[in-house]
């Protein structure tokens, strides 16, 4: 589960009530003010008293620290998390500059974006000819992966068992090819090679493998 923090601030020698979502808490770190409660759960629903101090010309200050647990579906609807603060003022004030008491915090999602890409430069085939293959497996997500697992099954016009010269592996952007000695071709037809690493941001590895034409 995925933790956010919300810091916003509150500015005014006035009594103001604050209505955003979720918990957190409310301190003074200016001036002389109070907050109506200091901390608690579920939406923040409570006022601040913020006073002017006439000699030193300055206004009290209140800062807000909001903790939210990321909704586990909200990619469903949205490849945005966003979350509402609004400041309302209580009877018989005026705010000369009115178009300021609401805002909105939006975080792009993070997530990963694996993909894989097999292509050969080889044009029209014939039977008993060796084919090399190449398979490409990278990340541009916003998120870095660890241990995905790459595997191959040709079809059965290949085989990609008998030639002996083993798998080849290069890797860029940060990623790292499989262990040495875990990229052989059993592992790479079977159950798969594990890739320890491809960093977000476009990092790939890439696998080169010959095969002979049998069909």
């Amino acid at each position: 589960m995925q933790m956010r923090q919300y810091l916003f601030q509150v500015l005014g020698p006035i009594g103001l009530a604050l209505a955003p979502r979720m918990a957190g808490t409310c301190s003074i770190i200016q001036g002389d003010g109070q907050c109506g409660a200091s901390s608690g759960t579920g939406p923040i629903d409570t006022t601040v008293d913020l006073r002017y101090d006439a000699i030193t010309r300055t206004s009290s200050q209140a800062l807000f620290s909001l903790i939210l647990s990321v909704p586990a579906n909200y990619l469903d609807t949205s490849d945005t998390l966003t979350n509402p603060v609004t400041i309302v003022l209580p009877q018989d004030y005026v705010d000369p500059t009115p178009d300021d008491h609401a805002a909105l915090d939006s975080d792009q999602a993070e997530r990963v974006d694996l993909r894989v890409l097999k292509q050969t430069t080889a044009g029209s085939l014939v039977v008993g000819e060796t084919v090399r293959y190449t398979i490409v497996a990278d990340n541009p997500g916003t998120l870095d992966v660890a241990d995905a697992i790459l595997s191959d099954t040709p079809n059965s016009r290949l085989d990609c068992i008998t030639p002996t010269e083993p798998p080849v592996c290069t890797a860029t952007g940060g990623a790292q090819c499989p262990a040495g000695g875990s990229l052989t071709r059993s592992a790479l037809l079977g159950t798969g090679v594990v890739i320890p690493l491809l960093p977000a941001g476009g990092a790939s590895v890439t696998v080169s493998l010959n095969c002979v034409v049998v069909q």
